[in-house]
């Protein structure tokens, strides 16, 4: 039997989807399940829709994902681009000075799967005009489809331009098993003679991906769903070179909110990177994303690595795809921060209070400053949903926060709020011992005097404290505030209220 070989291919044009990580995942997932290989292999062939530094971009995500993929190219320590396996280049641009997708090209033309075509783009242009005015479908017109090969050799000789097409054979049909979509039936005379070999000596991504596939072995093809279109073209050149064909499993897409469309920027930004600097975990994210149109049949939403491998189905990937939810992801990446050890939460999160100012590389040194931040970060680690949100909710804790009247006037008038603020002052004013029994005390004393409930005091406190309704406990952040920043806040709070009296 042979070894289970499993590839992801992307192209280096623009950043990288959380679709495709999801893809990622699920040929991960599959390869270590079936003690197999998961290549990474790089298809920039397609020269003009190459993104500068795009390829380093998609290599830092997969390594601050922690894919560990077993073949291809990745980042070293100094930031240069080396590869691992035996099957290298894993970058098809490499690949290409060998010429073998020339050869190859050259092989379907000889075993007549393939031809040469001479038509310019201008032919090819009027073409297509002229389809359209007739409401056809635009596709090559075959023209140079019955050219003897011996008279192509010719012109190629004397130096004319060329492609090399796919001959599509005429009323076969095209069968195929898709381990998502069943079995997919095609007629050939709805294939177009696509081509395989640009005139630039590039091959285009239909011969690219199965010369490429063949000589690393892939067994098990597991992408996107805009390629089930183009798989009939595909077992084609395989049948053109007698090779064996891989199974194949196209994974819907990732969709929008509206469940209808696919995942795109208006529905938030889905880049991989952006999410990784906005704070989402990487081990949320690849959780989150490992469920979207697939289930494991424990029911179980929070898995490791380990687990996602041990209860992968290939067979329960949904063919309506599954819909990316903001909030499922929040709340998810919310689990993920909660169980964070308190030492390594401050590591991850230490960056976000340095690019709002509110931290300094200098106060990072000071021991008693470090300890300070630990407990900022504790008090609100049960609250956040993803790290950057972490320097906006602490911010009272670096300075006073403004009196906010309106939310401290929302169900109450003024009076009876500055009434309640006079009696909570005197309350915790009175204390000489600062800690949680005692304030817990104090604030009690204040609802038994008004006979309200203890809501209708921690409420208003809260926002007079932090200038917010969410915050942390009201006695730990009492406590960590400590009596004088307390104290300092509901004064100024009081000549507020008195002020706007006048």
């Amino acid at each position: 039997m042979r070894e289970v070989r499993v590839r992801f291919a992307p192209s280096p044009t623009g950043y990288v989807h959380i679709g495709s990580i999801r893809t990622v995942l699920f040929n991960l997932y599959f390869a270590r399940q079936n003690k197999g290989k998961f290549i990474l292999r790089i298809e920039d062939t397609d020269q003009k829709r190459l993104v500068k530094d795009a390829l380093v971009h998609l290599l830092e995500v997969l390594r601050d994902l922690k894919i560990d993929y077993d073949e291809g190219p990745f980042l070293s320590d100094d930031g240069k681009i080396l590869e691992k396996g035996e099957y290298g280049p894993y970058i098809q641009s490499e690949r290409l000075k060998s010429g073998i997708y020339r050869k190859y090209a050259e092989e379907l033309v000889e075993r007549g799967f393939a031809y040469y075509c001479f038509c310019t783009e201008e032919r090819l242009e009027e073409v297509r005009k002229e389809q359209r005015k007739k409401g056809e479908v635009t596709r090559y017109d075959r023209k140079c489809r019955g050219l003897d090969i011996k008279e192509s050799r010719k012109r190629i000789a004397d130096g004319e331009k060329f492609v090399v097409r796919l001959k599509a054979p005429d009323n076969e049909i095209i069968q195929f098993e898709d381990w998502t979509y069943g079995r997919i039936s095609t007629p050939t005379n709805s294939i177009d003679d696509q081509v395989l070999l640009k005139s630039d000596g590039f091959p285009t991504y239909h011969l690219g991906v199965v010369v490429d596939d063949h000589l690393m072995e892939i067994t098990h093809i597991l992408r996107g769903p805009e390629w089930l279109s183009s798989t009939p073209k595909h077992i084609l050149i395989y049948k053109g070179f007698g090779w064996e064909l891989p199974a194949f499993c196209h994974v819907p897409a990732v969709l929008g909110k509206n469940g209808r469309k696919k995942l795109s920027k208006r529905d938030g930004d889905v880049s991989t990177r952006s999410l990784l600097e906005k704070g989402y975990l990487p081990e949320a994210l690849c959780n989150y994303v490992s469920l979207i149109g697939w289930s494991p049949k424990s029911g179980k939403e929070i898995l490791s690595r380990e687990g996602f491998i041990k209860e992968f189905d290939i067979r329960r990937i949904q063919k309506s795809g599954g819909v990316f939810d903001f909030e499922k992801l929040n709340w998810m990446n919310g689990v993920y921060i909660r169980e964070k050890k308190l030492d390594e939460l401050f590591e991850i999160s230490k960056k976000y209070f340095v690019s709002e100012n509110l931290v300094s590389g200098k106060d990072l040194e000071n021991e008693e400053f470090v300890c300070w931040l630990k407990k900022v970060i504790s008090l609100n680690q049960k609250k956040i949903k993803y790290l950057s949100e972490l320097p906006d909710l602490s911010s009272y804790f670096f300075s006073d926060p403004e009196v906010n009247l309106g939310i401290l006037l929302r169900e109450k008038p003024k009076e009876e709020v500055l009434v309640l603020i006079e009696s909570i002052e005197e309350s915790l004013g009175s204390l000489e011992d600062w800690n949680h029994e005692n304030l817990e005390k104090a604030l009690e004393s204040v609802v038994q005097k008004f006979g309200i409930k203890r809501g209708d005091v921690f409420h208003p406190l809260r926002v007079v404290l932090t200038g917010r309704t969410a915050a942390p406990g009201i006695f730990d952040l009492l406590e960590f505030l400590g009596k004088e920043k307390s104290i300092r806040r509901i004064k100024k709070a009081k000549r507020a209220l008195k002020l706007l009296s006048i």
